[in-house]
């Protein structure tokens, strides 16, 4: 999962670029490994780019015509200029992106008087309804572009922006205000503060100066997030545990100034050795003095907001139990996978034809090959063969030194691993690690962050979470695309089924350079993730779209051949329900890029090259399937 901060529930407006949409303090775990809730994997797949309905290699790819477009010198120029403005205007208006794309803002032309260091508010119908106007306003400037005078890179850009704007007007309907759950665990506004702090970094006194205003913003974002939360009870909108929460905030109120988060914000100012060391004295003192008025009584607000609430309406049954809970629930699988207005039912479909294949694919598996049925059982049985490796290093050195025979060089994929802060509680997210996308103008050092309760290097898990999110997954997929594409925007798109499909991918392809395993061992491992996917996919679509309850959700389990008692159903519906569309960039975005292989390596047949066609994949940036498909489609065409 790549930790991309994304602020939801500010204003809508000016954020073209990450599309940061409606409400809470989100780690867009746009990245990160996923862990089991049960003894198998979770997982997904999709279909559909523009809304045309594709669900296996009979696809037909978009095509287009070079000699349809003729480069016009003003048009050119004019569009560079809107998108740059957009850009810009994007960073600007939210701090937490501004400071995880850039060291040095000034320097990439951003004005930092535009720049209010704060968290913001939550939303509001009045605020949406700005952004709407905002946003219909932004798609006519688009419309006014004649596509077909613009260069190759430029028509990625167009259709990025075509599709975000589209997506982000469904998003912001008013028969949507107050759907979006602030404090639904795991990923609730309180853990969401927590992780943000821990891994906020402290590149330069600048940032020092900015983290205490930032803190000290916290109450007045969090007094907007519990007025919103409270609305939306009054309108039976609201979702949570009370529980849970109310139990997170006591672990931190608990811990109060003796919190890791606190201990490694100091740490942190003692790294800036370009500080004098009586400043690093009187800035550590000032973060204290913001921790202790602000940051500590959030929680007990939170706290108290919640045990206040806790009478009141709460939906235990997931979006579909909402008025429009479906159709939101449609808009979100659209928005997190990068398509455009593809049915939930269309999106059923295709899951349940590569659950098929991948079916029959494991049972020929298991007939032809007596030793993998002795592999799959001992998975059943928590017993998995080693790889031999006892250091998350071994494995990055080991994939780096191989993997360029798969996939185009990169000049510089200097990393850093680190076990995460135990306070954000990796496990209750189901977080195996996440990548931290590093900022466009700095070394572009990669930085991973493992669950420190992996413990176990030698598993042929921890080796699928090192090159998920390693080598060749995000660390290097965001090392091409910094090197490699031309546009600041479609380098900070993210959207989360091509990063999180890519990785999947990745990580499937990684095995083959696993050569300490056996092959079933391998294979089963694939079979079993890519099952797992979306079966998890399946049951998120049951809660959230179409109504199922527990028992409905322990059926669907019992039939697809898991063994889970009462209390893992629960734990799986819950989570499910309250992180709708979790598993879907991961499994179905992983199926969408098989798809694109498999209809490659059709028709190409001995001309398919993989590096050729990767190089083809990492080119189209993190952007929506449209675009994947149009590059895909170019490699094939250009390699006949």
């Amino acid at each position: 999962m790549s930790m991309q901060l994304i602020i939801r529930g500010l204003s809508m407006r000016k954020k073209i670029i990450a599309i940061i949409v409606i409400l809470a303090l989100v780690l867009s775990l746009a990245g990160c490994s996923k862990k089991e809730n049960t003894n198998d994997t979770s997982g997904e797949a999709e279909t559909e780019a523009e809304g045309e309905s594709s669900t296996s290699t009979d696809i037909e790819l978009p095509v287009e015509d070079d000699s349809n477009y003729v480069e016009d010198e003003a048009v050119v120029k004019e569009f560079a200029e809107f998108v740059d403005a957009q850009y810009k205007e994007s960073i600007e208006s939210s701090y937490i992106t501004m400071h995880m794309f850039y060291l040095d803002p000034e320097a990439a032309g951003l004005n930092m008087d535009n720049v209010a260091i704060e968290f913001g508010e939550a939303s509001t119908p009045e605020k949406n309804a700005e952004d709407r106007a905002y946003y219909q306003d932004l798609k006519a400037k688009l419309e006014s572009f004649d596509r077909s005078k613009l260069t190759r890179e430029q028509r990625d850009e167009y259709d990025a922006l075509d599709w975000e704007i589209n997506i982000v007007l469904q998003l912001l309907d008013e028969k949507f205000d107050y759907y979006e759950q602030l404090f639904a665990p795991p990923n609730s506004l309180d853990q969401n503060i927590i992780t943000y702090l821990t891994t906020f970094e402290l590149r330069s006194e600048r940032e020092v100066q900015e983290i205490i205003t930032l803190i000290n913003s916290l109450p007045k974002y969090v007094d907007s997030a519990i007025e919103y939360a409270k609305i939306q009870q009054e309108k039976e909108l609201f979702m949570t545990d009370f529980d849970t929460v109310i139990a997170a905030c006591d672990d931190v109120l608990n811990l109060g100034m003796n919190s890791s988060v606190l201990t490694k914000l100091h740490e942190k100012i003692d790294e800036r050795e370009e500080i004098s060391q009586e400043n690093r004295e009187s800035y550590k003192a000032q973060i204290s003095e913001a921790f202790e008025k602000s940051y500590l009584p959030v929680f007990q607000s939170i706290k108290d907001a919640m045990n206040e609430m806790k009478d009141g309406y709460n939906n235990t049954e997931g979006y579909s139990a909402f008025p429009n809970g479906a159709d939101y629930f449609e808009v979100m699988m659209n928005y997190s996978l990068g398509l455009k207005d593809v049915s939930v039912k269309e999106m059923k479909s295709f899951l349940e034809e590569r659950q098929e294949l991948h079916m029959d694919d494991f049972y020929d598996y298991l007939t032809s090959h007596p030793e993998a049925l002795a592999i799959a059982t001992g998975l059943e049985d928590g017993i998995a063969e080693s790889t031999g490796y006892t250091d998350y290093l071994e494995i990055l050195e080991e994939v780096k030194s191989v993997m360029y025979k798969d996939h185009p060089e990169v000049k510089n994929l200097e990393y850093n691993v680190e076990p995460a802060d135990p306070e954000e509680k990796l496990d209750e997210k189901h977080v195996a690690a996440y990548f931290l996308v590093p900022p466009l103008d700095g070394d572009h050092k990669q930085q991973m962050r493992i669950n420190p309760s992996n413990d176990d290097v030698g598993t042929i898990d921890s080796y699928i979470t090192i090159t998920h999110e390693g080598f060749p997954g995000h660390m290097y997929q965001y090392a091409y695309m910094y090197d490699n594409l031309h546009s600041d925007y479609m380098k900070t798109l993210s959207v989360d089924g091509n990063v999180e499909g890519y990785a999947v991918y990745a990580e499937f392809g990684a095995l083959d350079y696993l050569n300490s395993v056996q092959e079933a061992s391998k294979k089963i491992s694939i079979l079993d993730t890519q099952l797992g996917y979306i079966t998890y996919i399946l049951v998120d679509i049951g809660i959230n779209y179409e109504g199922w309850s527990k028992d409905d959700a322990l059926d669907f389990f019992t039939d697809a051949g898991y063994a889970l008692d009462e209390s893992s159903i629960s734990e799986i519906y819950d989570y499910l329900r309250c992180t709708p569309t979790s598993y879907a960039p991961y499994g179905y975005g992983y199926e969408l890029i098989a798809v694109l292989r498999e209809k490659a390596e059709e028709e190409l047949g001995d001309k398919f090259n993989a590096k050729e066609f990767n190089t083809a994949l990492l080119n189209a940036g993190p952007s929506p399937y449209s675009i994947v498909q149009h590059h895909i489609s170019e490699y094939i065409n250009n390699a006949k």
